[in-house]
């Protein structure tokens, strides 16, 4: 965070006036994805105005609209990404499964490259 520019020092005004730290107790700064939920916590709460002040800052005029879309669609993006998360377990499943079968078949050898006799 570049807080001499006026881009960084309204940023960081913006973040201390709603009570959201950039920075961790280490004093390194936080993740995006970190602020941009704590910011979506007060997003719903600010006026219209508050919500364009905030995204010209953060994403100038050219990106406003992506991060618009973003905090909007905050929850969404969180539920699919816990989705995501939690499907990787299914599909680890579902191929011991697969290859369980396979070795009851006798059919491993396919996957090793020797062909399969009858």
């Amino acid at each position: 965070m570049d807080e001499e520019s006026s881009t960084g020092k309204a940023l960081t005004a913006w973040y201390q006036e709603h009570n959201i730290a950039i920075y961790d107790q280490e004093g390194q700064i936080r993740s995006l994805y970190d602020i941009l939920t704590d910011v979506n916590k007060q997003w719903g709460s600010l006026s219209k105005n508050e919500q364009a002040y905030y995204l010209n800052i953060q994403a100038g005029a050219n990106q406003t609209a992506s991060l618009a879309a973003i905090l909007s669609n905050f929850d969404t993006a969180l539920q699919s990404t816990e989705t995501g998360l939690n499907s990787t377990g299914s599909a680890v499943r579902e191929n011991e499964a697969y290859m369980s079968s396979l070795n009851k078949m006798g059919l491993t050898s396919l996957t090793a490259g020797t062909p399969l006799e009858l």
